[in-house]
C-alpha cells in the first residue's frame, strides 16, 4: 500500500471482573480487525501493547500464513 496511509481506531476498554484493560483495533467499518488476547492491570500497558501491534503490522513484520 505504498502512499496510502492506514487509519486505525483503536479503544482500550476497562473489564468488568477484575479491573484490567483491553484493547481492540477497528477498521474505518467499524469492524473489529485485531485485539488483545489478555488484560492489562493498567491502561498504559493496554496502549503501548496496541501501538506495538500497528508498529509490527505496518513495518511489514506481521505475516499471516493460512492453514
Amino acid at each position: 500500500m505504498a502512499g496510502r496511509k492506514l487509519v486505525y481506531y483503536l479503544k482500550v476498554l476497562k473489564g468488568t471482573s477484575k479491573g484490567q484493560w483491553f484493547w481492540h483495533i477497528t477498521a474505518p467499518n467499524g469492524k473489529i480487525i485485531a485485539d488483545g488476547a489478555e488484560g492489562y492491570g493498567k491502561k498504559s500497558g493496554a496502549v503501548r501493547a496496541a501501538k506495538r501491534f500497528i508498529l509490527v503490522a505496518e513495518t511489514g513484520a506481521l505475516m499471516l500464513k493460512e492453514d
